[in-house]
């Protein structure tokens, strides 16, 4: 299992995250913002207030994104630069 340890918000609602094997990833959540209680993200202000526990990346009002999801949904920054 995959174990986030640090998160960064970026611009656009996506997100600089941090594993636990050292690796940096973007997960880019605006395919979430329509779906389910994730319409609350749309607010830039709670979006912004992504926190780590539970190993992973979790938003005021109990929502949280499984940490198998972020990795395979985000890609490694090296691969972003290319």
């Amino acid at each position: 299992m995959h174990k986030v340890i640090e998160v960064e918000v970026l611009e656009n609602f996506k997100l600089l995250l941090t594993f636990s094997d050292q690796q940096k990833r973007i997960f880019d959540a605006t395919e979430y913002l329509n779906k389910g209680v994730f319409i609350k993200l749309r607010n830039g202000t709670v979006f912004n207030q992504a926190y780590v526990q539970w190993d992973t990346v979790c938003w005021p009002g109990e929502l949280d994104i499984s940490p198998d999801t972020l990795y395979i949904k985000s890609k490694p920054i090296d691969e972003l630069a290319a």
